[in-house]
């Protein structure tokens, strides 16, 4: 057991001897933000506000766009650089234009592969989030998401036409069923979007 703990601590000297030393420049290279590792996003609008934490490194790994995010703000860089520490006041990233449910499916989507939260009620909106946050997995799965579970159609075009997606376009008008109470009505739509 002696030599064991003393083969632990050698090693620990040795990796202590090769980590750089770790500045404001390298900290976020290296992977270690250590001020803040959570993050809070103020997602929804209106009286649909909800405050959902999340790490920034999962998030920056899986999203190049997390990743810029997250880089110092000038203040904490500044303040870093001068050795008085970070800022205190962290005030949550706010995310008015998207659901509440959409950004949990994302969320969930990102730390487990899981596709759970994705359903015909929000299949639009997680695409919307996954878009934004460059999510291609997310996207494919969005987009690959059967079409008869897609429940309020009109919306789905607006989106879907929002997001440039014209092939979920094509596959919302070639369904045999939309639900609908007048036909003329998707004739309208369709011509708007046309026109």
């Amino acid at each position: 057991m002696p030599t064991f703990l003393f083969l632990t601590a050698f090693c620990l000297l040795v990796a202590a001897e090769l980590t750089p030393g770790l500045t404001p420049e390298n900290q976020w290279d290296v992977g270690m933000n250590y001020a803040h590792q959570t993050i809070h996003f103020l997602v929804g609008g209106g009286d649909e506000k909800e405050l959902l934490p999340a790490h920034k490194a999962i998030l920056a790994k899986a999203s190049d766009v997390f990743e810029k995010m997250f880089r110092f703000d000038k203040a904490n860089a500044k303040a870093a650089a001068v050795g008085t520490g970070f800022s205190e006041e962290v005030k949550p990233v706010e995310v008015p234009d998207m659901e509440v449910g959409a950004f949990k499916a994302m969320l969930a989507f990102i730390y487990a592969d899981d596709l759970g939260g994705l359903n015909g009620d929000n299949a639009i909106s997680v695409l919307y989030a996954a878009d934004k946050y460059n999510l291609p997995k997310l996207v494919k799965a969005c987009l690959n998401f059967p079409i008869p579970e897609l429940r309020n159609v009109f919306f789905a075009f607006d989106q879907a036409r929002f997001l440039g997606q014209e092939q979920l376009l094509c596959d919302i008008f070639d369904r045999d069923k939309l639900i609908i109470n007048d036909e003329l009505t998707i004739w309208n739509a369709v011509k708007t979007f046309f026109v």
